[in-house]
């Protein structure tokens, strides 16, 4: 587990608990700050306070991060229908889940794109590496991937 402290500046007080970890690197949103302190993974100066509590000026944050397995690229079969040094386009199958999540830690579209491409960019949460958007498992469709930030 990874765990790290956060010390309120006086221009973050007042705000909400959650939209304060939002802020904070390794947390992507405000729904995943939420989960963070619903699974009681945030203490406010040693305590757990609740999604809605507002920070003060001084106060420590310390959040505790979950492991991150690593994906890991996988040979399947991948339709690019453009690609150059920033950028790719490929054709998504039904079917086929765009990227990890709790249940899909394998058989994505990103771990067939790790697979072909060697790289992706780091931007966005860890299990969505160069997903500029995407599509629901059973939508087929186009979609554009970062290779470069």
């Amino acid at each position: 587990m990874q765990r790290k402290k956060v010390k309120v500046s006086p221009q973050e007080a007042g705000q909400r608990l959650d939209v304060f970890l939002s802020r904070v690197a390794g947390v992507p949103s405000r729904s995943q700050a939420e989960k963070l302190i619903d699974a009681q993974k945030v203490w406010v100066n040693g305590e757990r306070k609740p999604k809605h509590y507002e920070v003060k000026e001084g106060e420590i944050i310390e959040v505790e991060f979950p492991e991150k397995e690593e994906i890991k690229p996988e040979p399947l079969p991948l339709k690019i229908l453009y690609s150059d040094e920033f950028l790719v386009v490929v054709s998504k199958p039904p079917g086929i889940v765009t990227h990890a999540d709790k249940n899909h830690r394998k058989g994505t579209l990103v771990n067939a794109l790790l697979y072909h491409l060697g790289k992706l960019s780091s931007l966005g949460a860890p299990e969505r590496p160069g997903i500029v958007h995407r599509l629901d498992k059973d939508t087929s469709g186009l979609l554009i991937v970062a290779r470069e930030e």
